[in-house]
Order: structure tokens, then sequence, then C-alpha cells
């Protein structure tokens, strides 16, 4: 079964908000299909997952908001693997991606006073 057949599918079996199934299906649509879309469940591979990240990133794309597409794509394919339709799940095995940790000038903190206030 192709990607997009199976993303159909899962969305359709998803139980959620109007709003995130439309968020969802967007990520789906616009992001994930139109590059991986054609390959069938088990043709996917980390790599590939690896891919689709670096080239949002190249696109200028947000870290937070690579993390959201990801959510979606590795949502799916969770969803295929608890129903036996792949045996591995490509997100789960794909490299993690970078969080920086930025770090925060505690003098620059507001103090307890300043947030009661």
């Amino acid at each position: 079964m192709s990607l997009r057949q199976y993303a159909q599918e899962w969305l359709g079996s998803k139980s959620m908000a109007p709003g995130t199934a439309e968020a969802y299906e967007r990520i789906l649509r616009l992001h994930i299909l139109p590059r991986l879309g054609r390959r069938t469940l088990a043709q996917v591979t980390a790599a590939d997952v690896e891919d689709l990240y670096a080239r949002w990133r190249q696109a200028g794309t947000a870290l937070s908001t690579v993390q959201s597409r990801r959510i979606v794509l590795s949502g799916l394919f969770s969803h295929a693997v608890r129903h036996r339709r792949i045996p591995a799940h490509p997100v789960r095995e794909a490299e993690k991606l970078d969080s920086p940790v930025l770090r925060v000038d505690e003098r620059s903190l507001p103090s307890l006073a300043e947030i009661t206030a």
C-alpha cells in the first residue's frame, strides 16, 4: 500500500479535534506526501526520513515546525507498525533531530516578586 493511501486511511481512523485533523491533513498533503507519497509503507527508510528533515531545514523551516511534522509522520508509522502493516518504524530508526539547548542568563529572569506583581 502506498504511503498516500495509508495516510488517508490513517487520518480517517483517527479520532481528533477538527483543527488537529485539518493540521495533520495539511502537513501530510503539503510536506510529506509530495516527497514520499508514491512509495509503499515498507519502502520508506530511516534515510528517507532523515533526507526529509534535511530538506525542510535547508528550506529554512524552524526546528519546532520540523518537530511538528515529525510527530505526524511518526504517528502514521506507529499506527502502521502496531497494525502489522510494516515490521520497522523508519521515524524511530532515523537519526534524532538536533535540538540545540539555548543558554539563559538567569540574571535576566524576573524575580518572584516581579512575577507576583
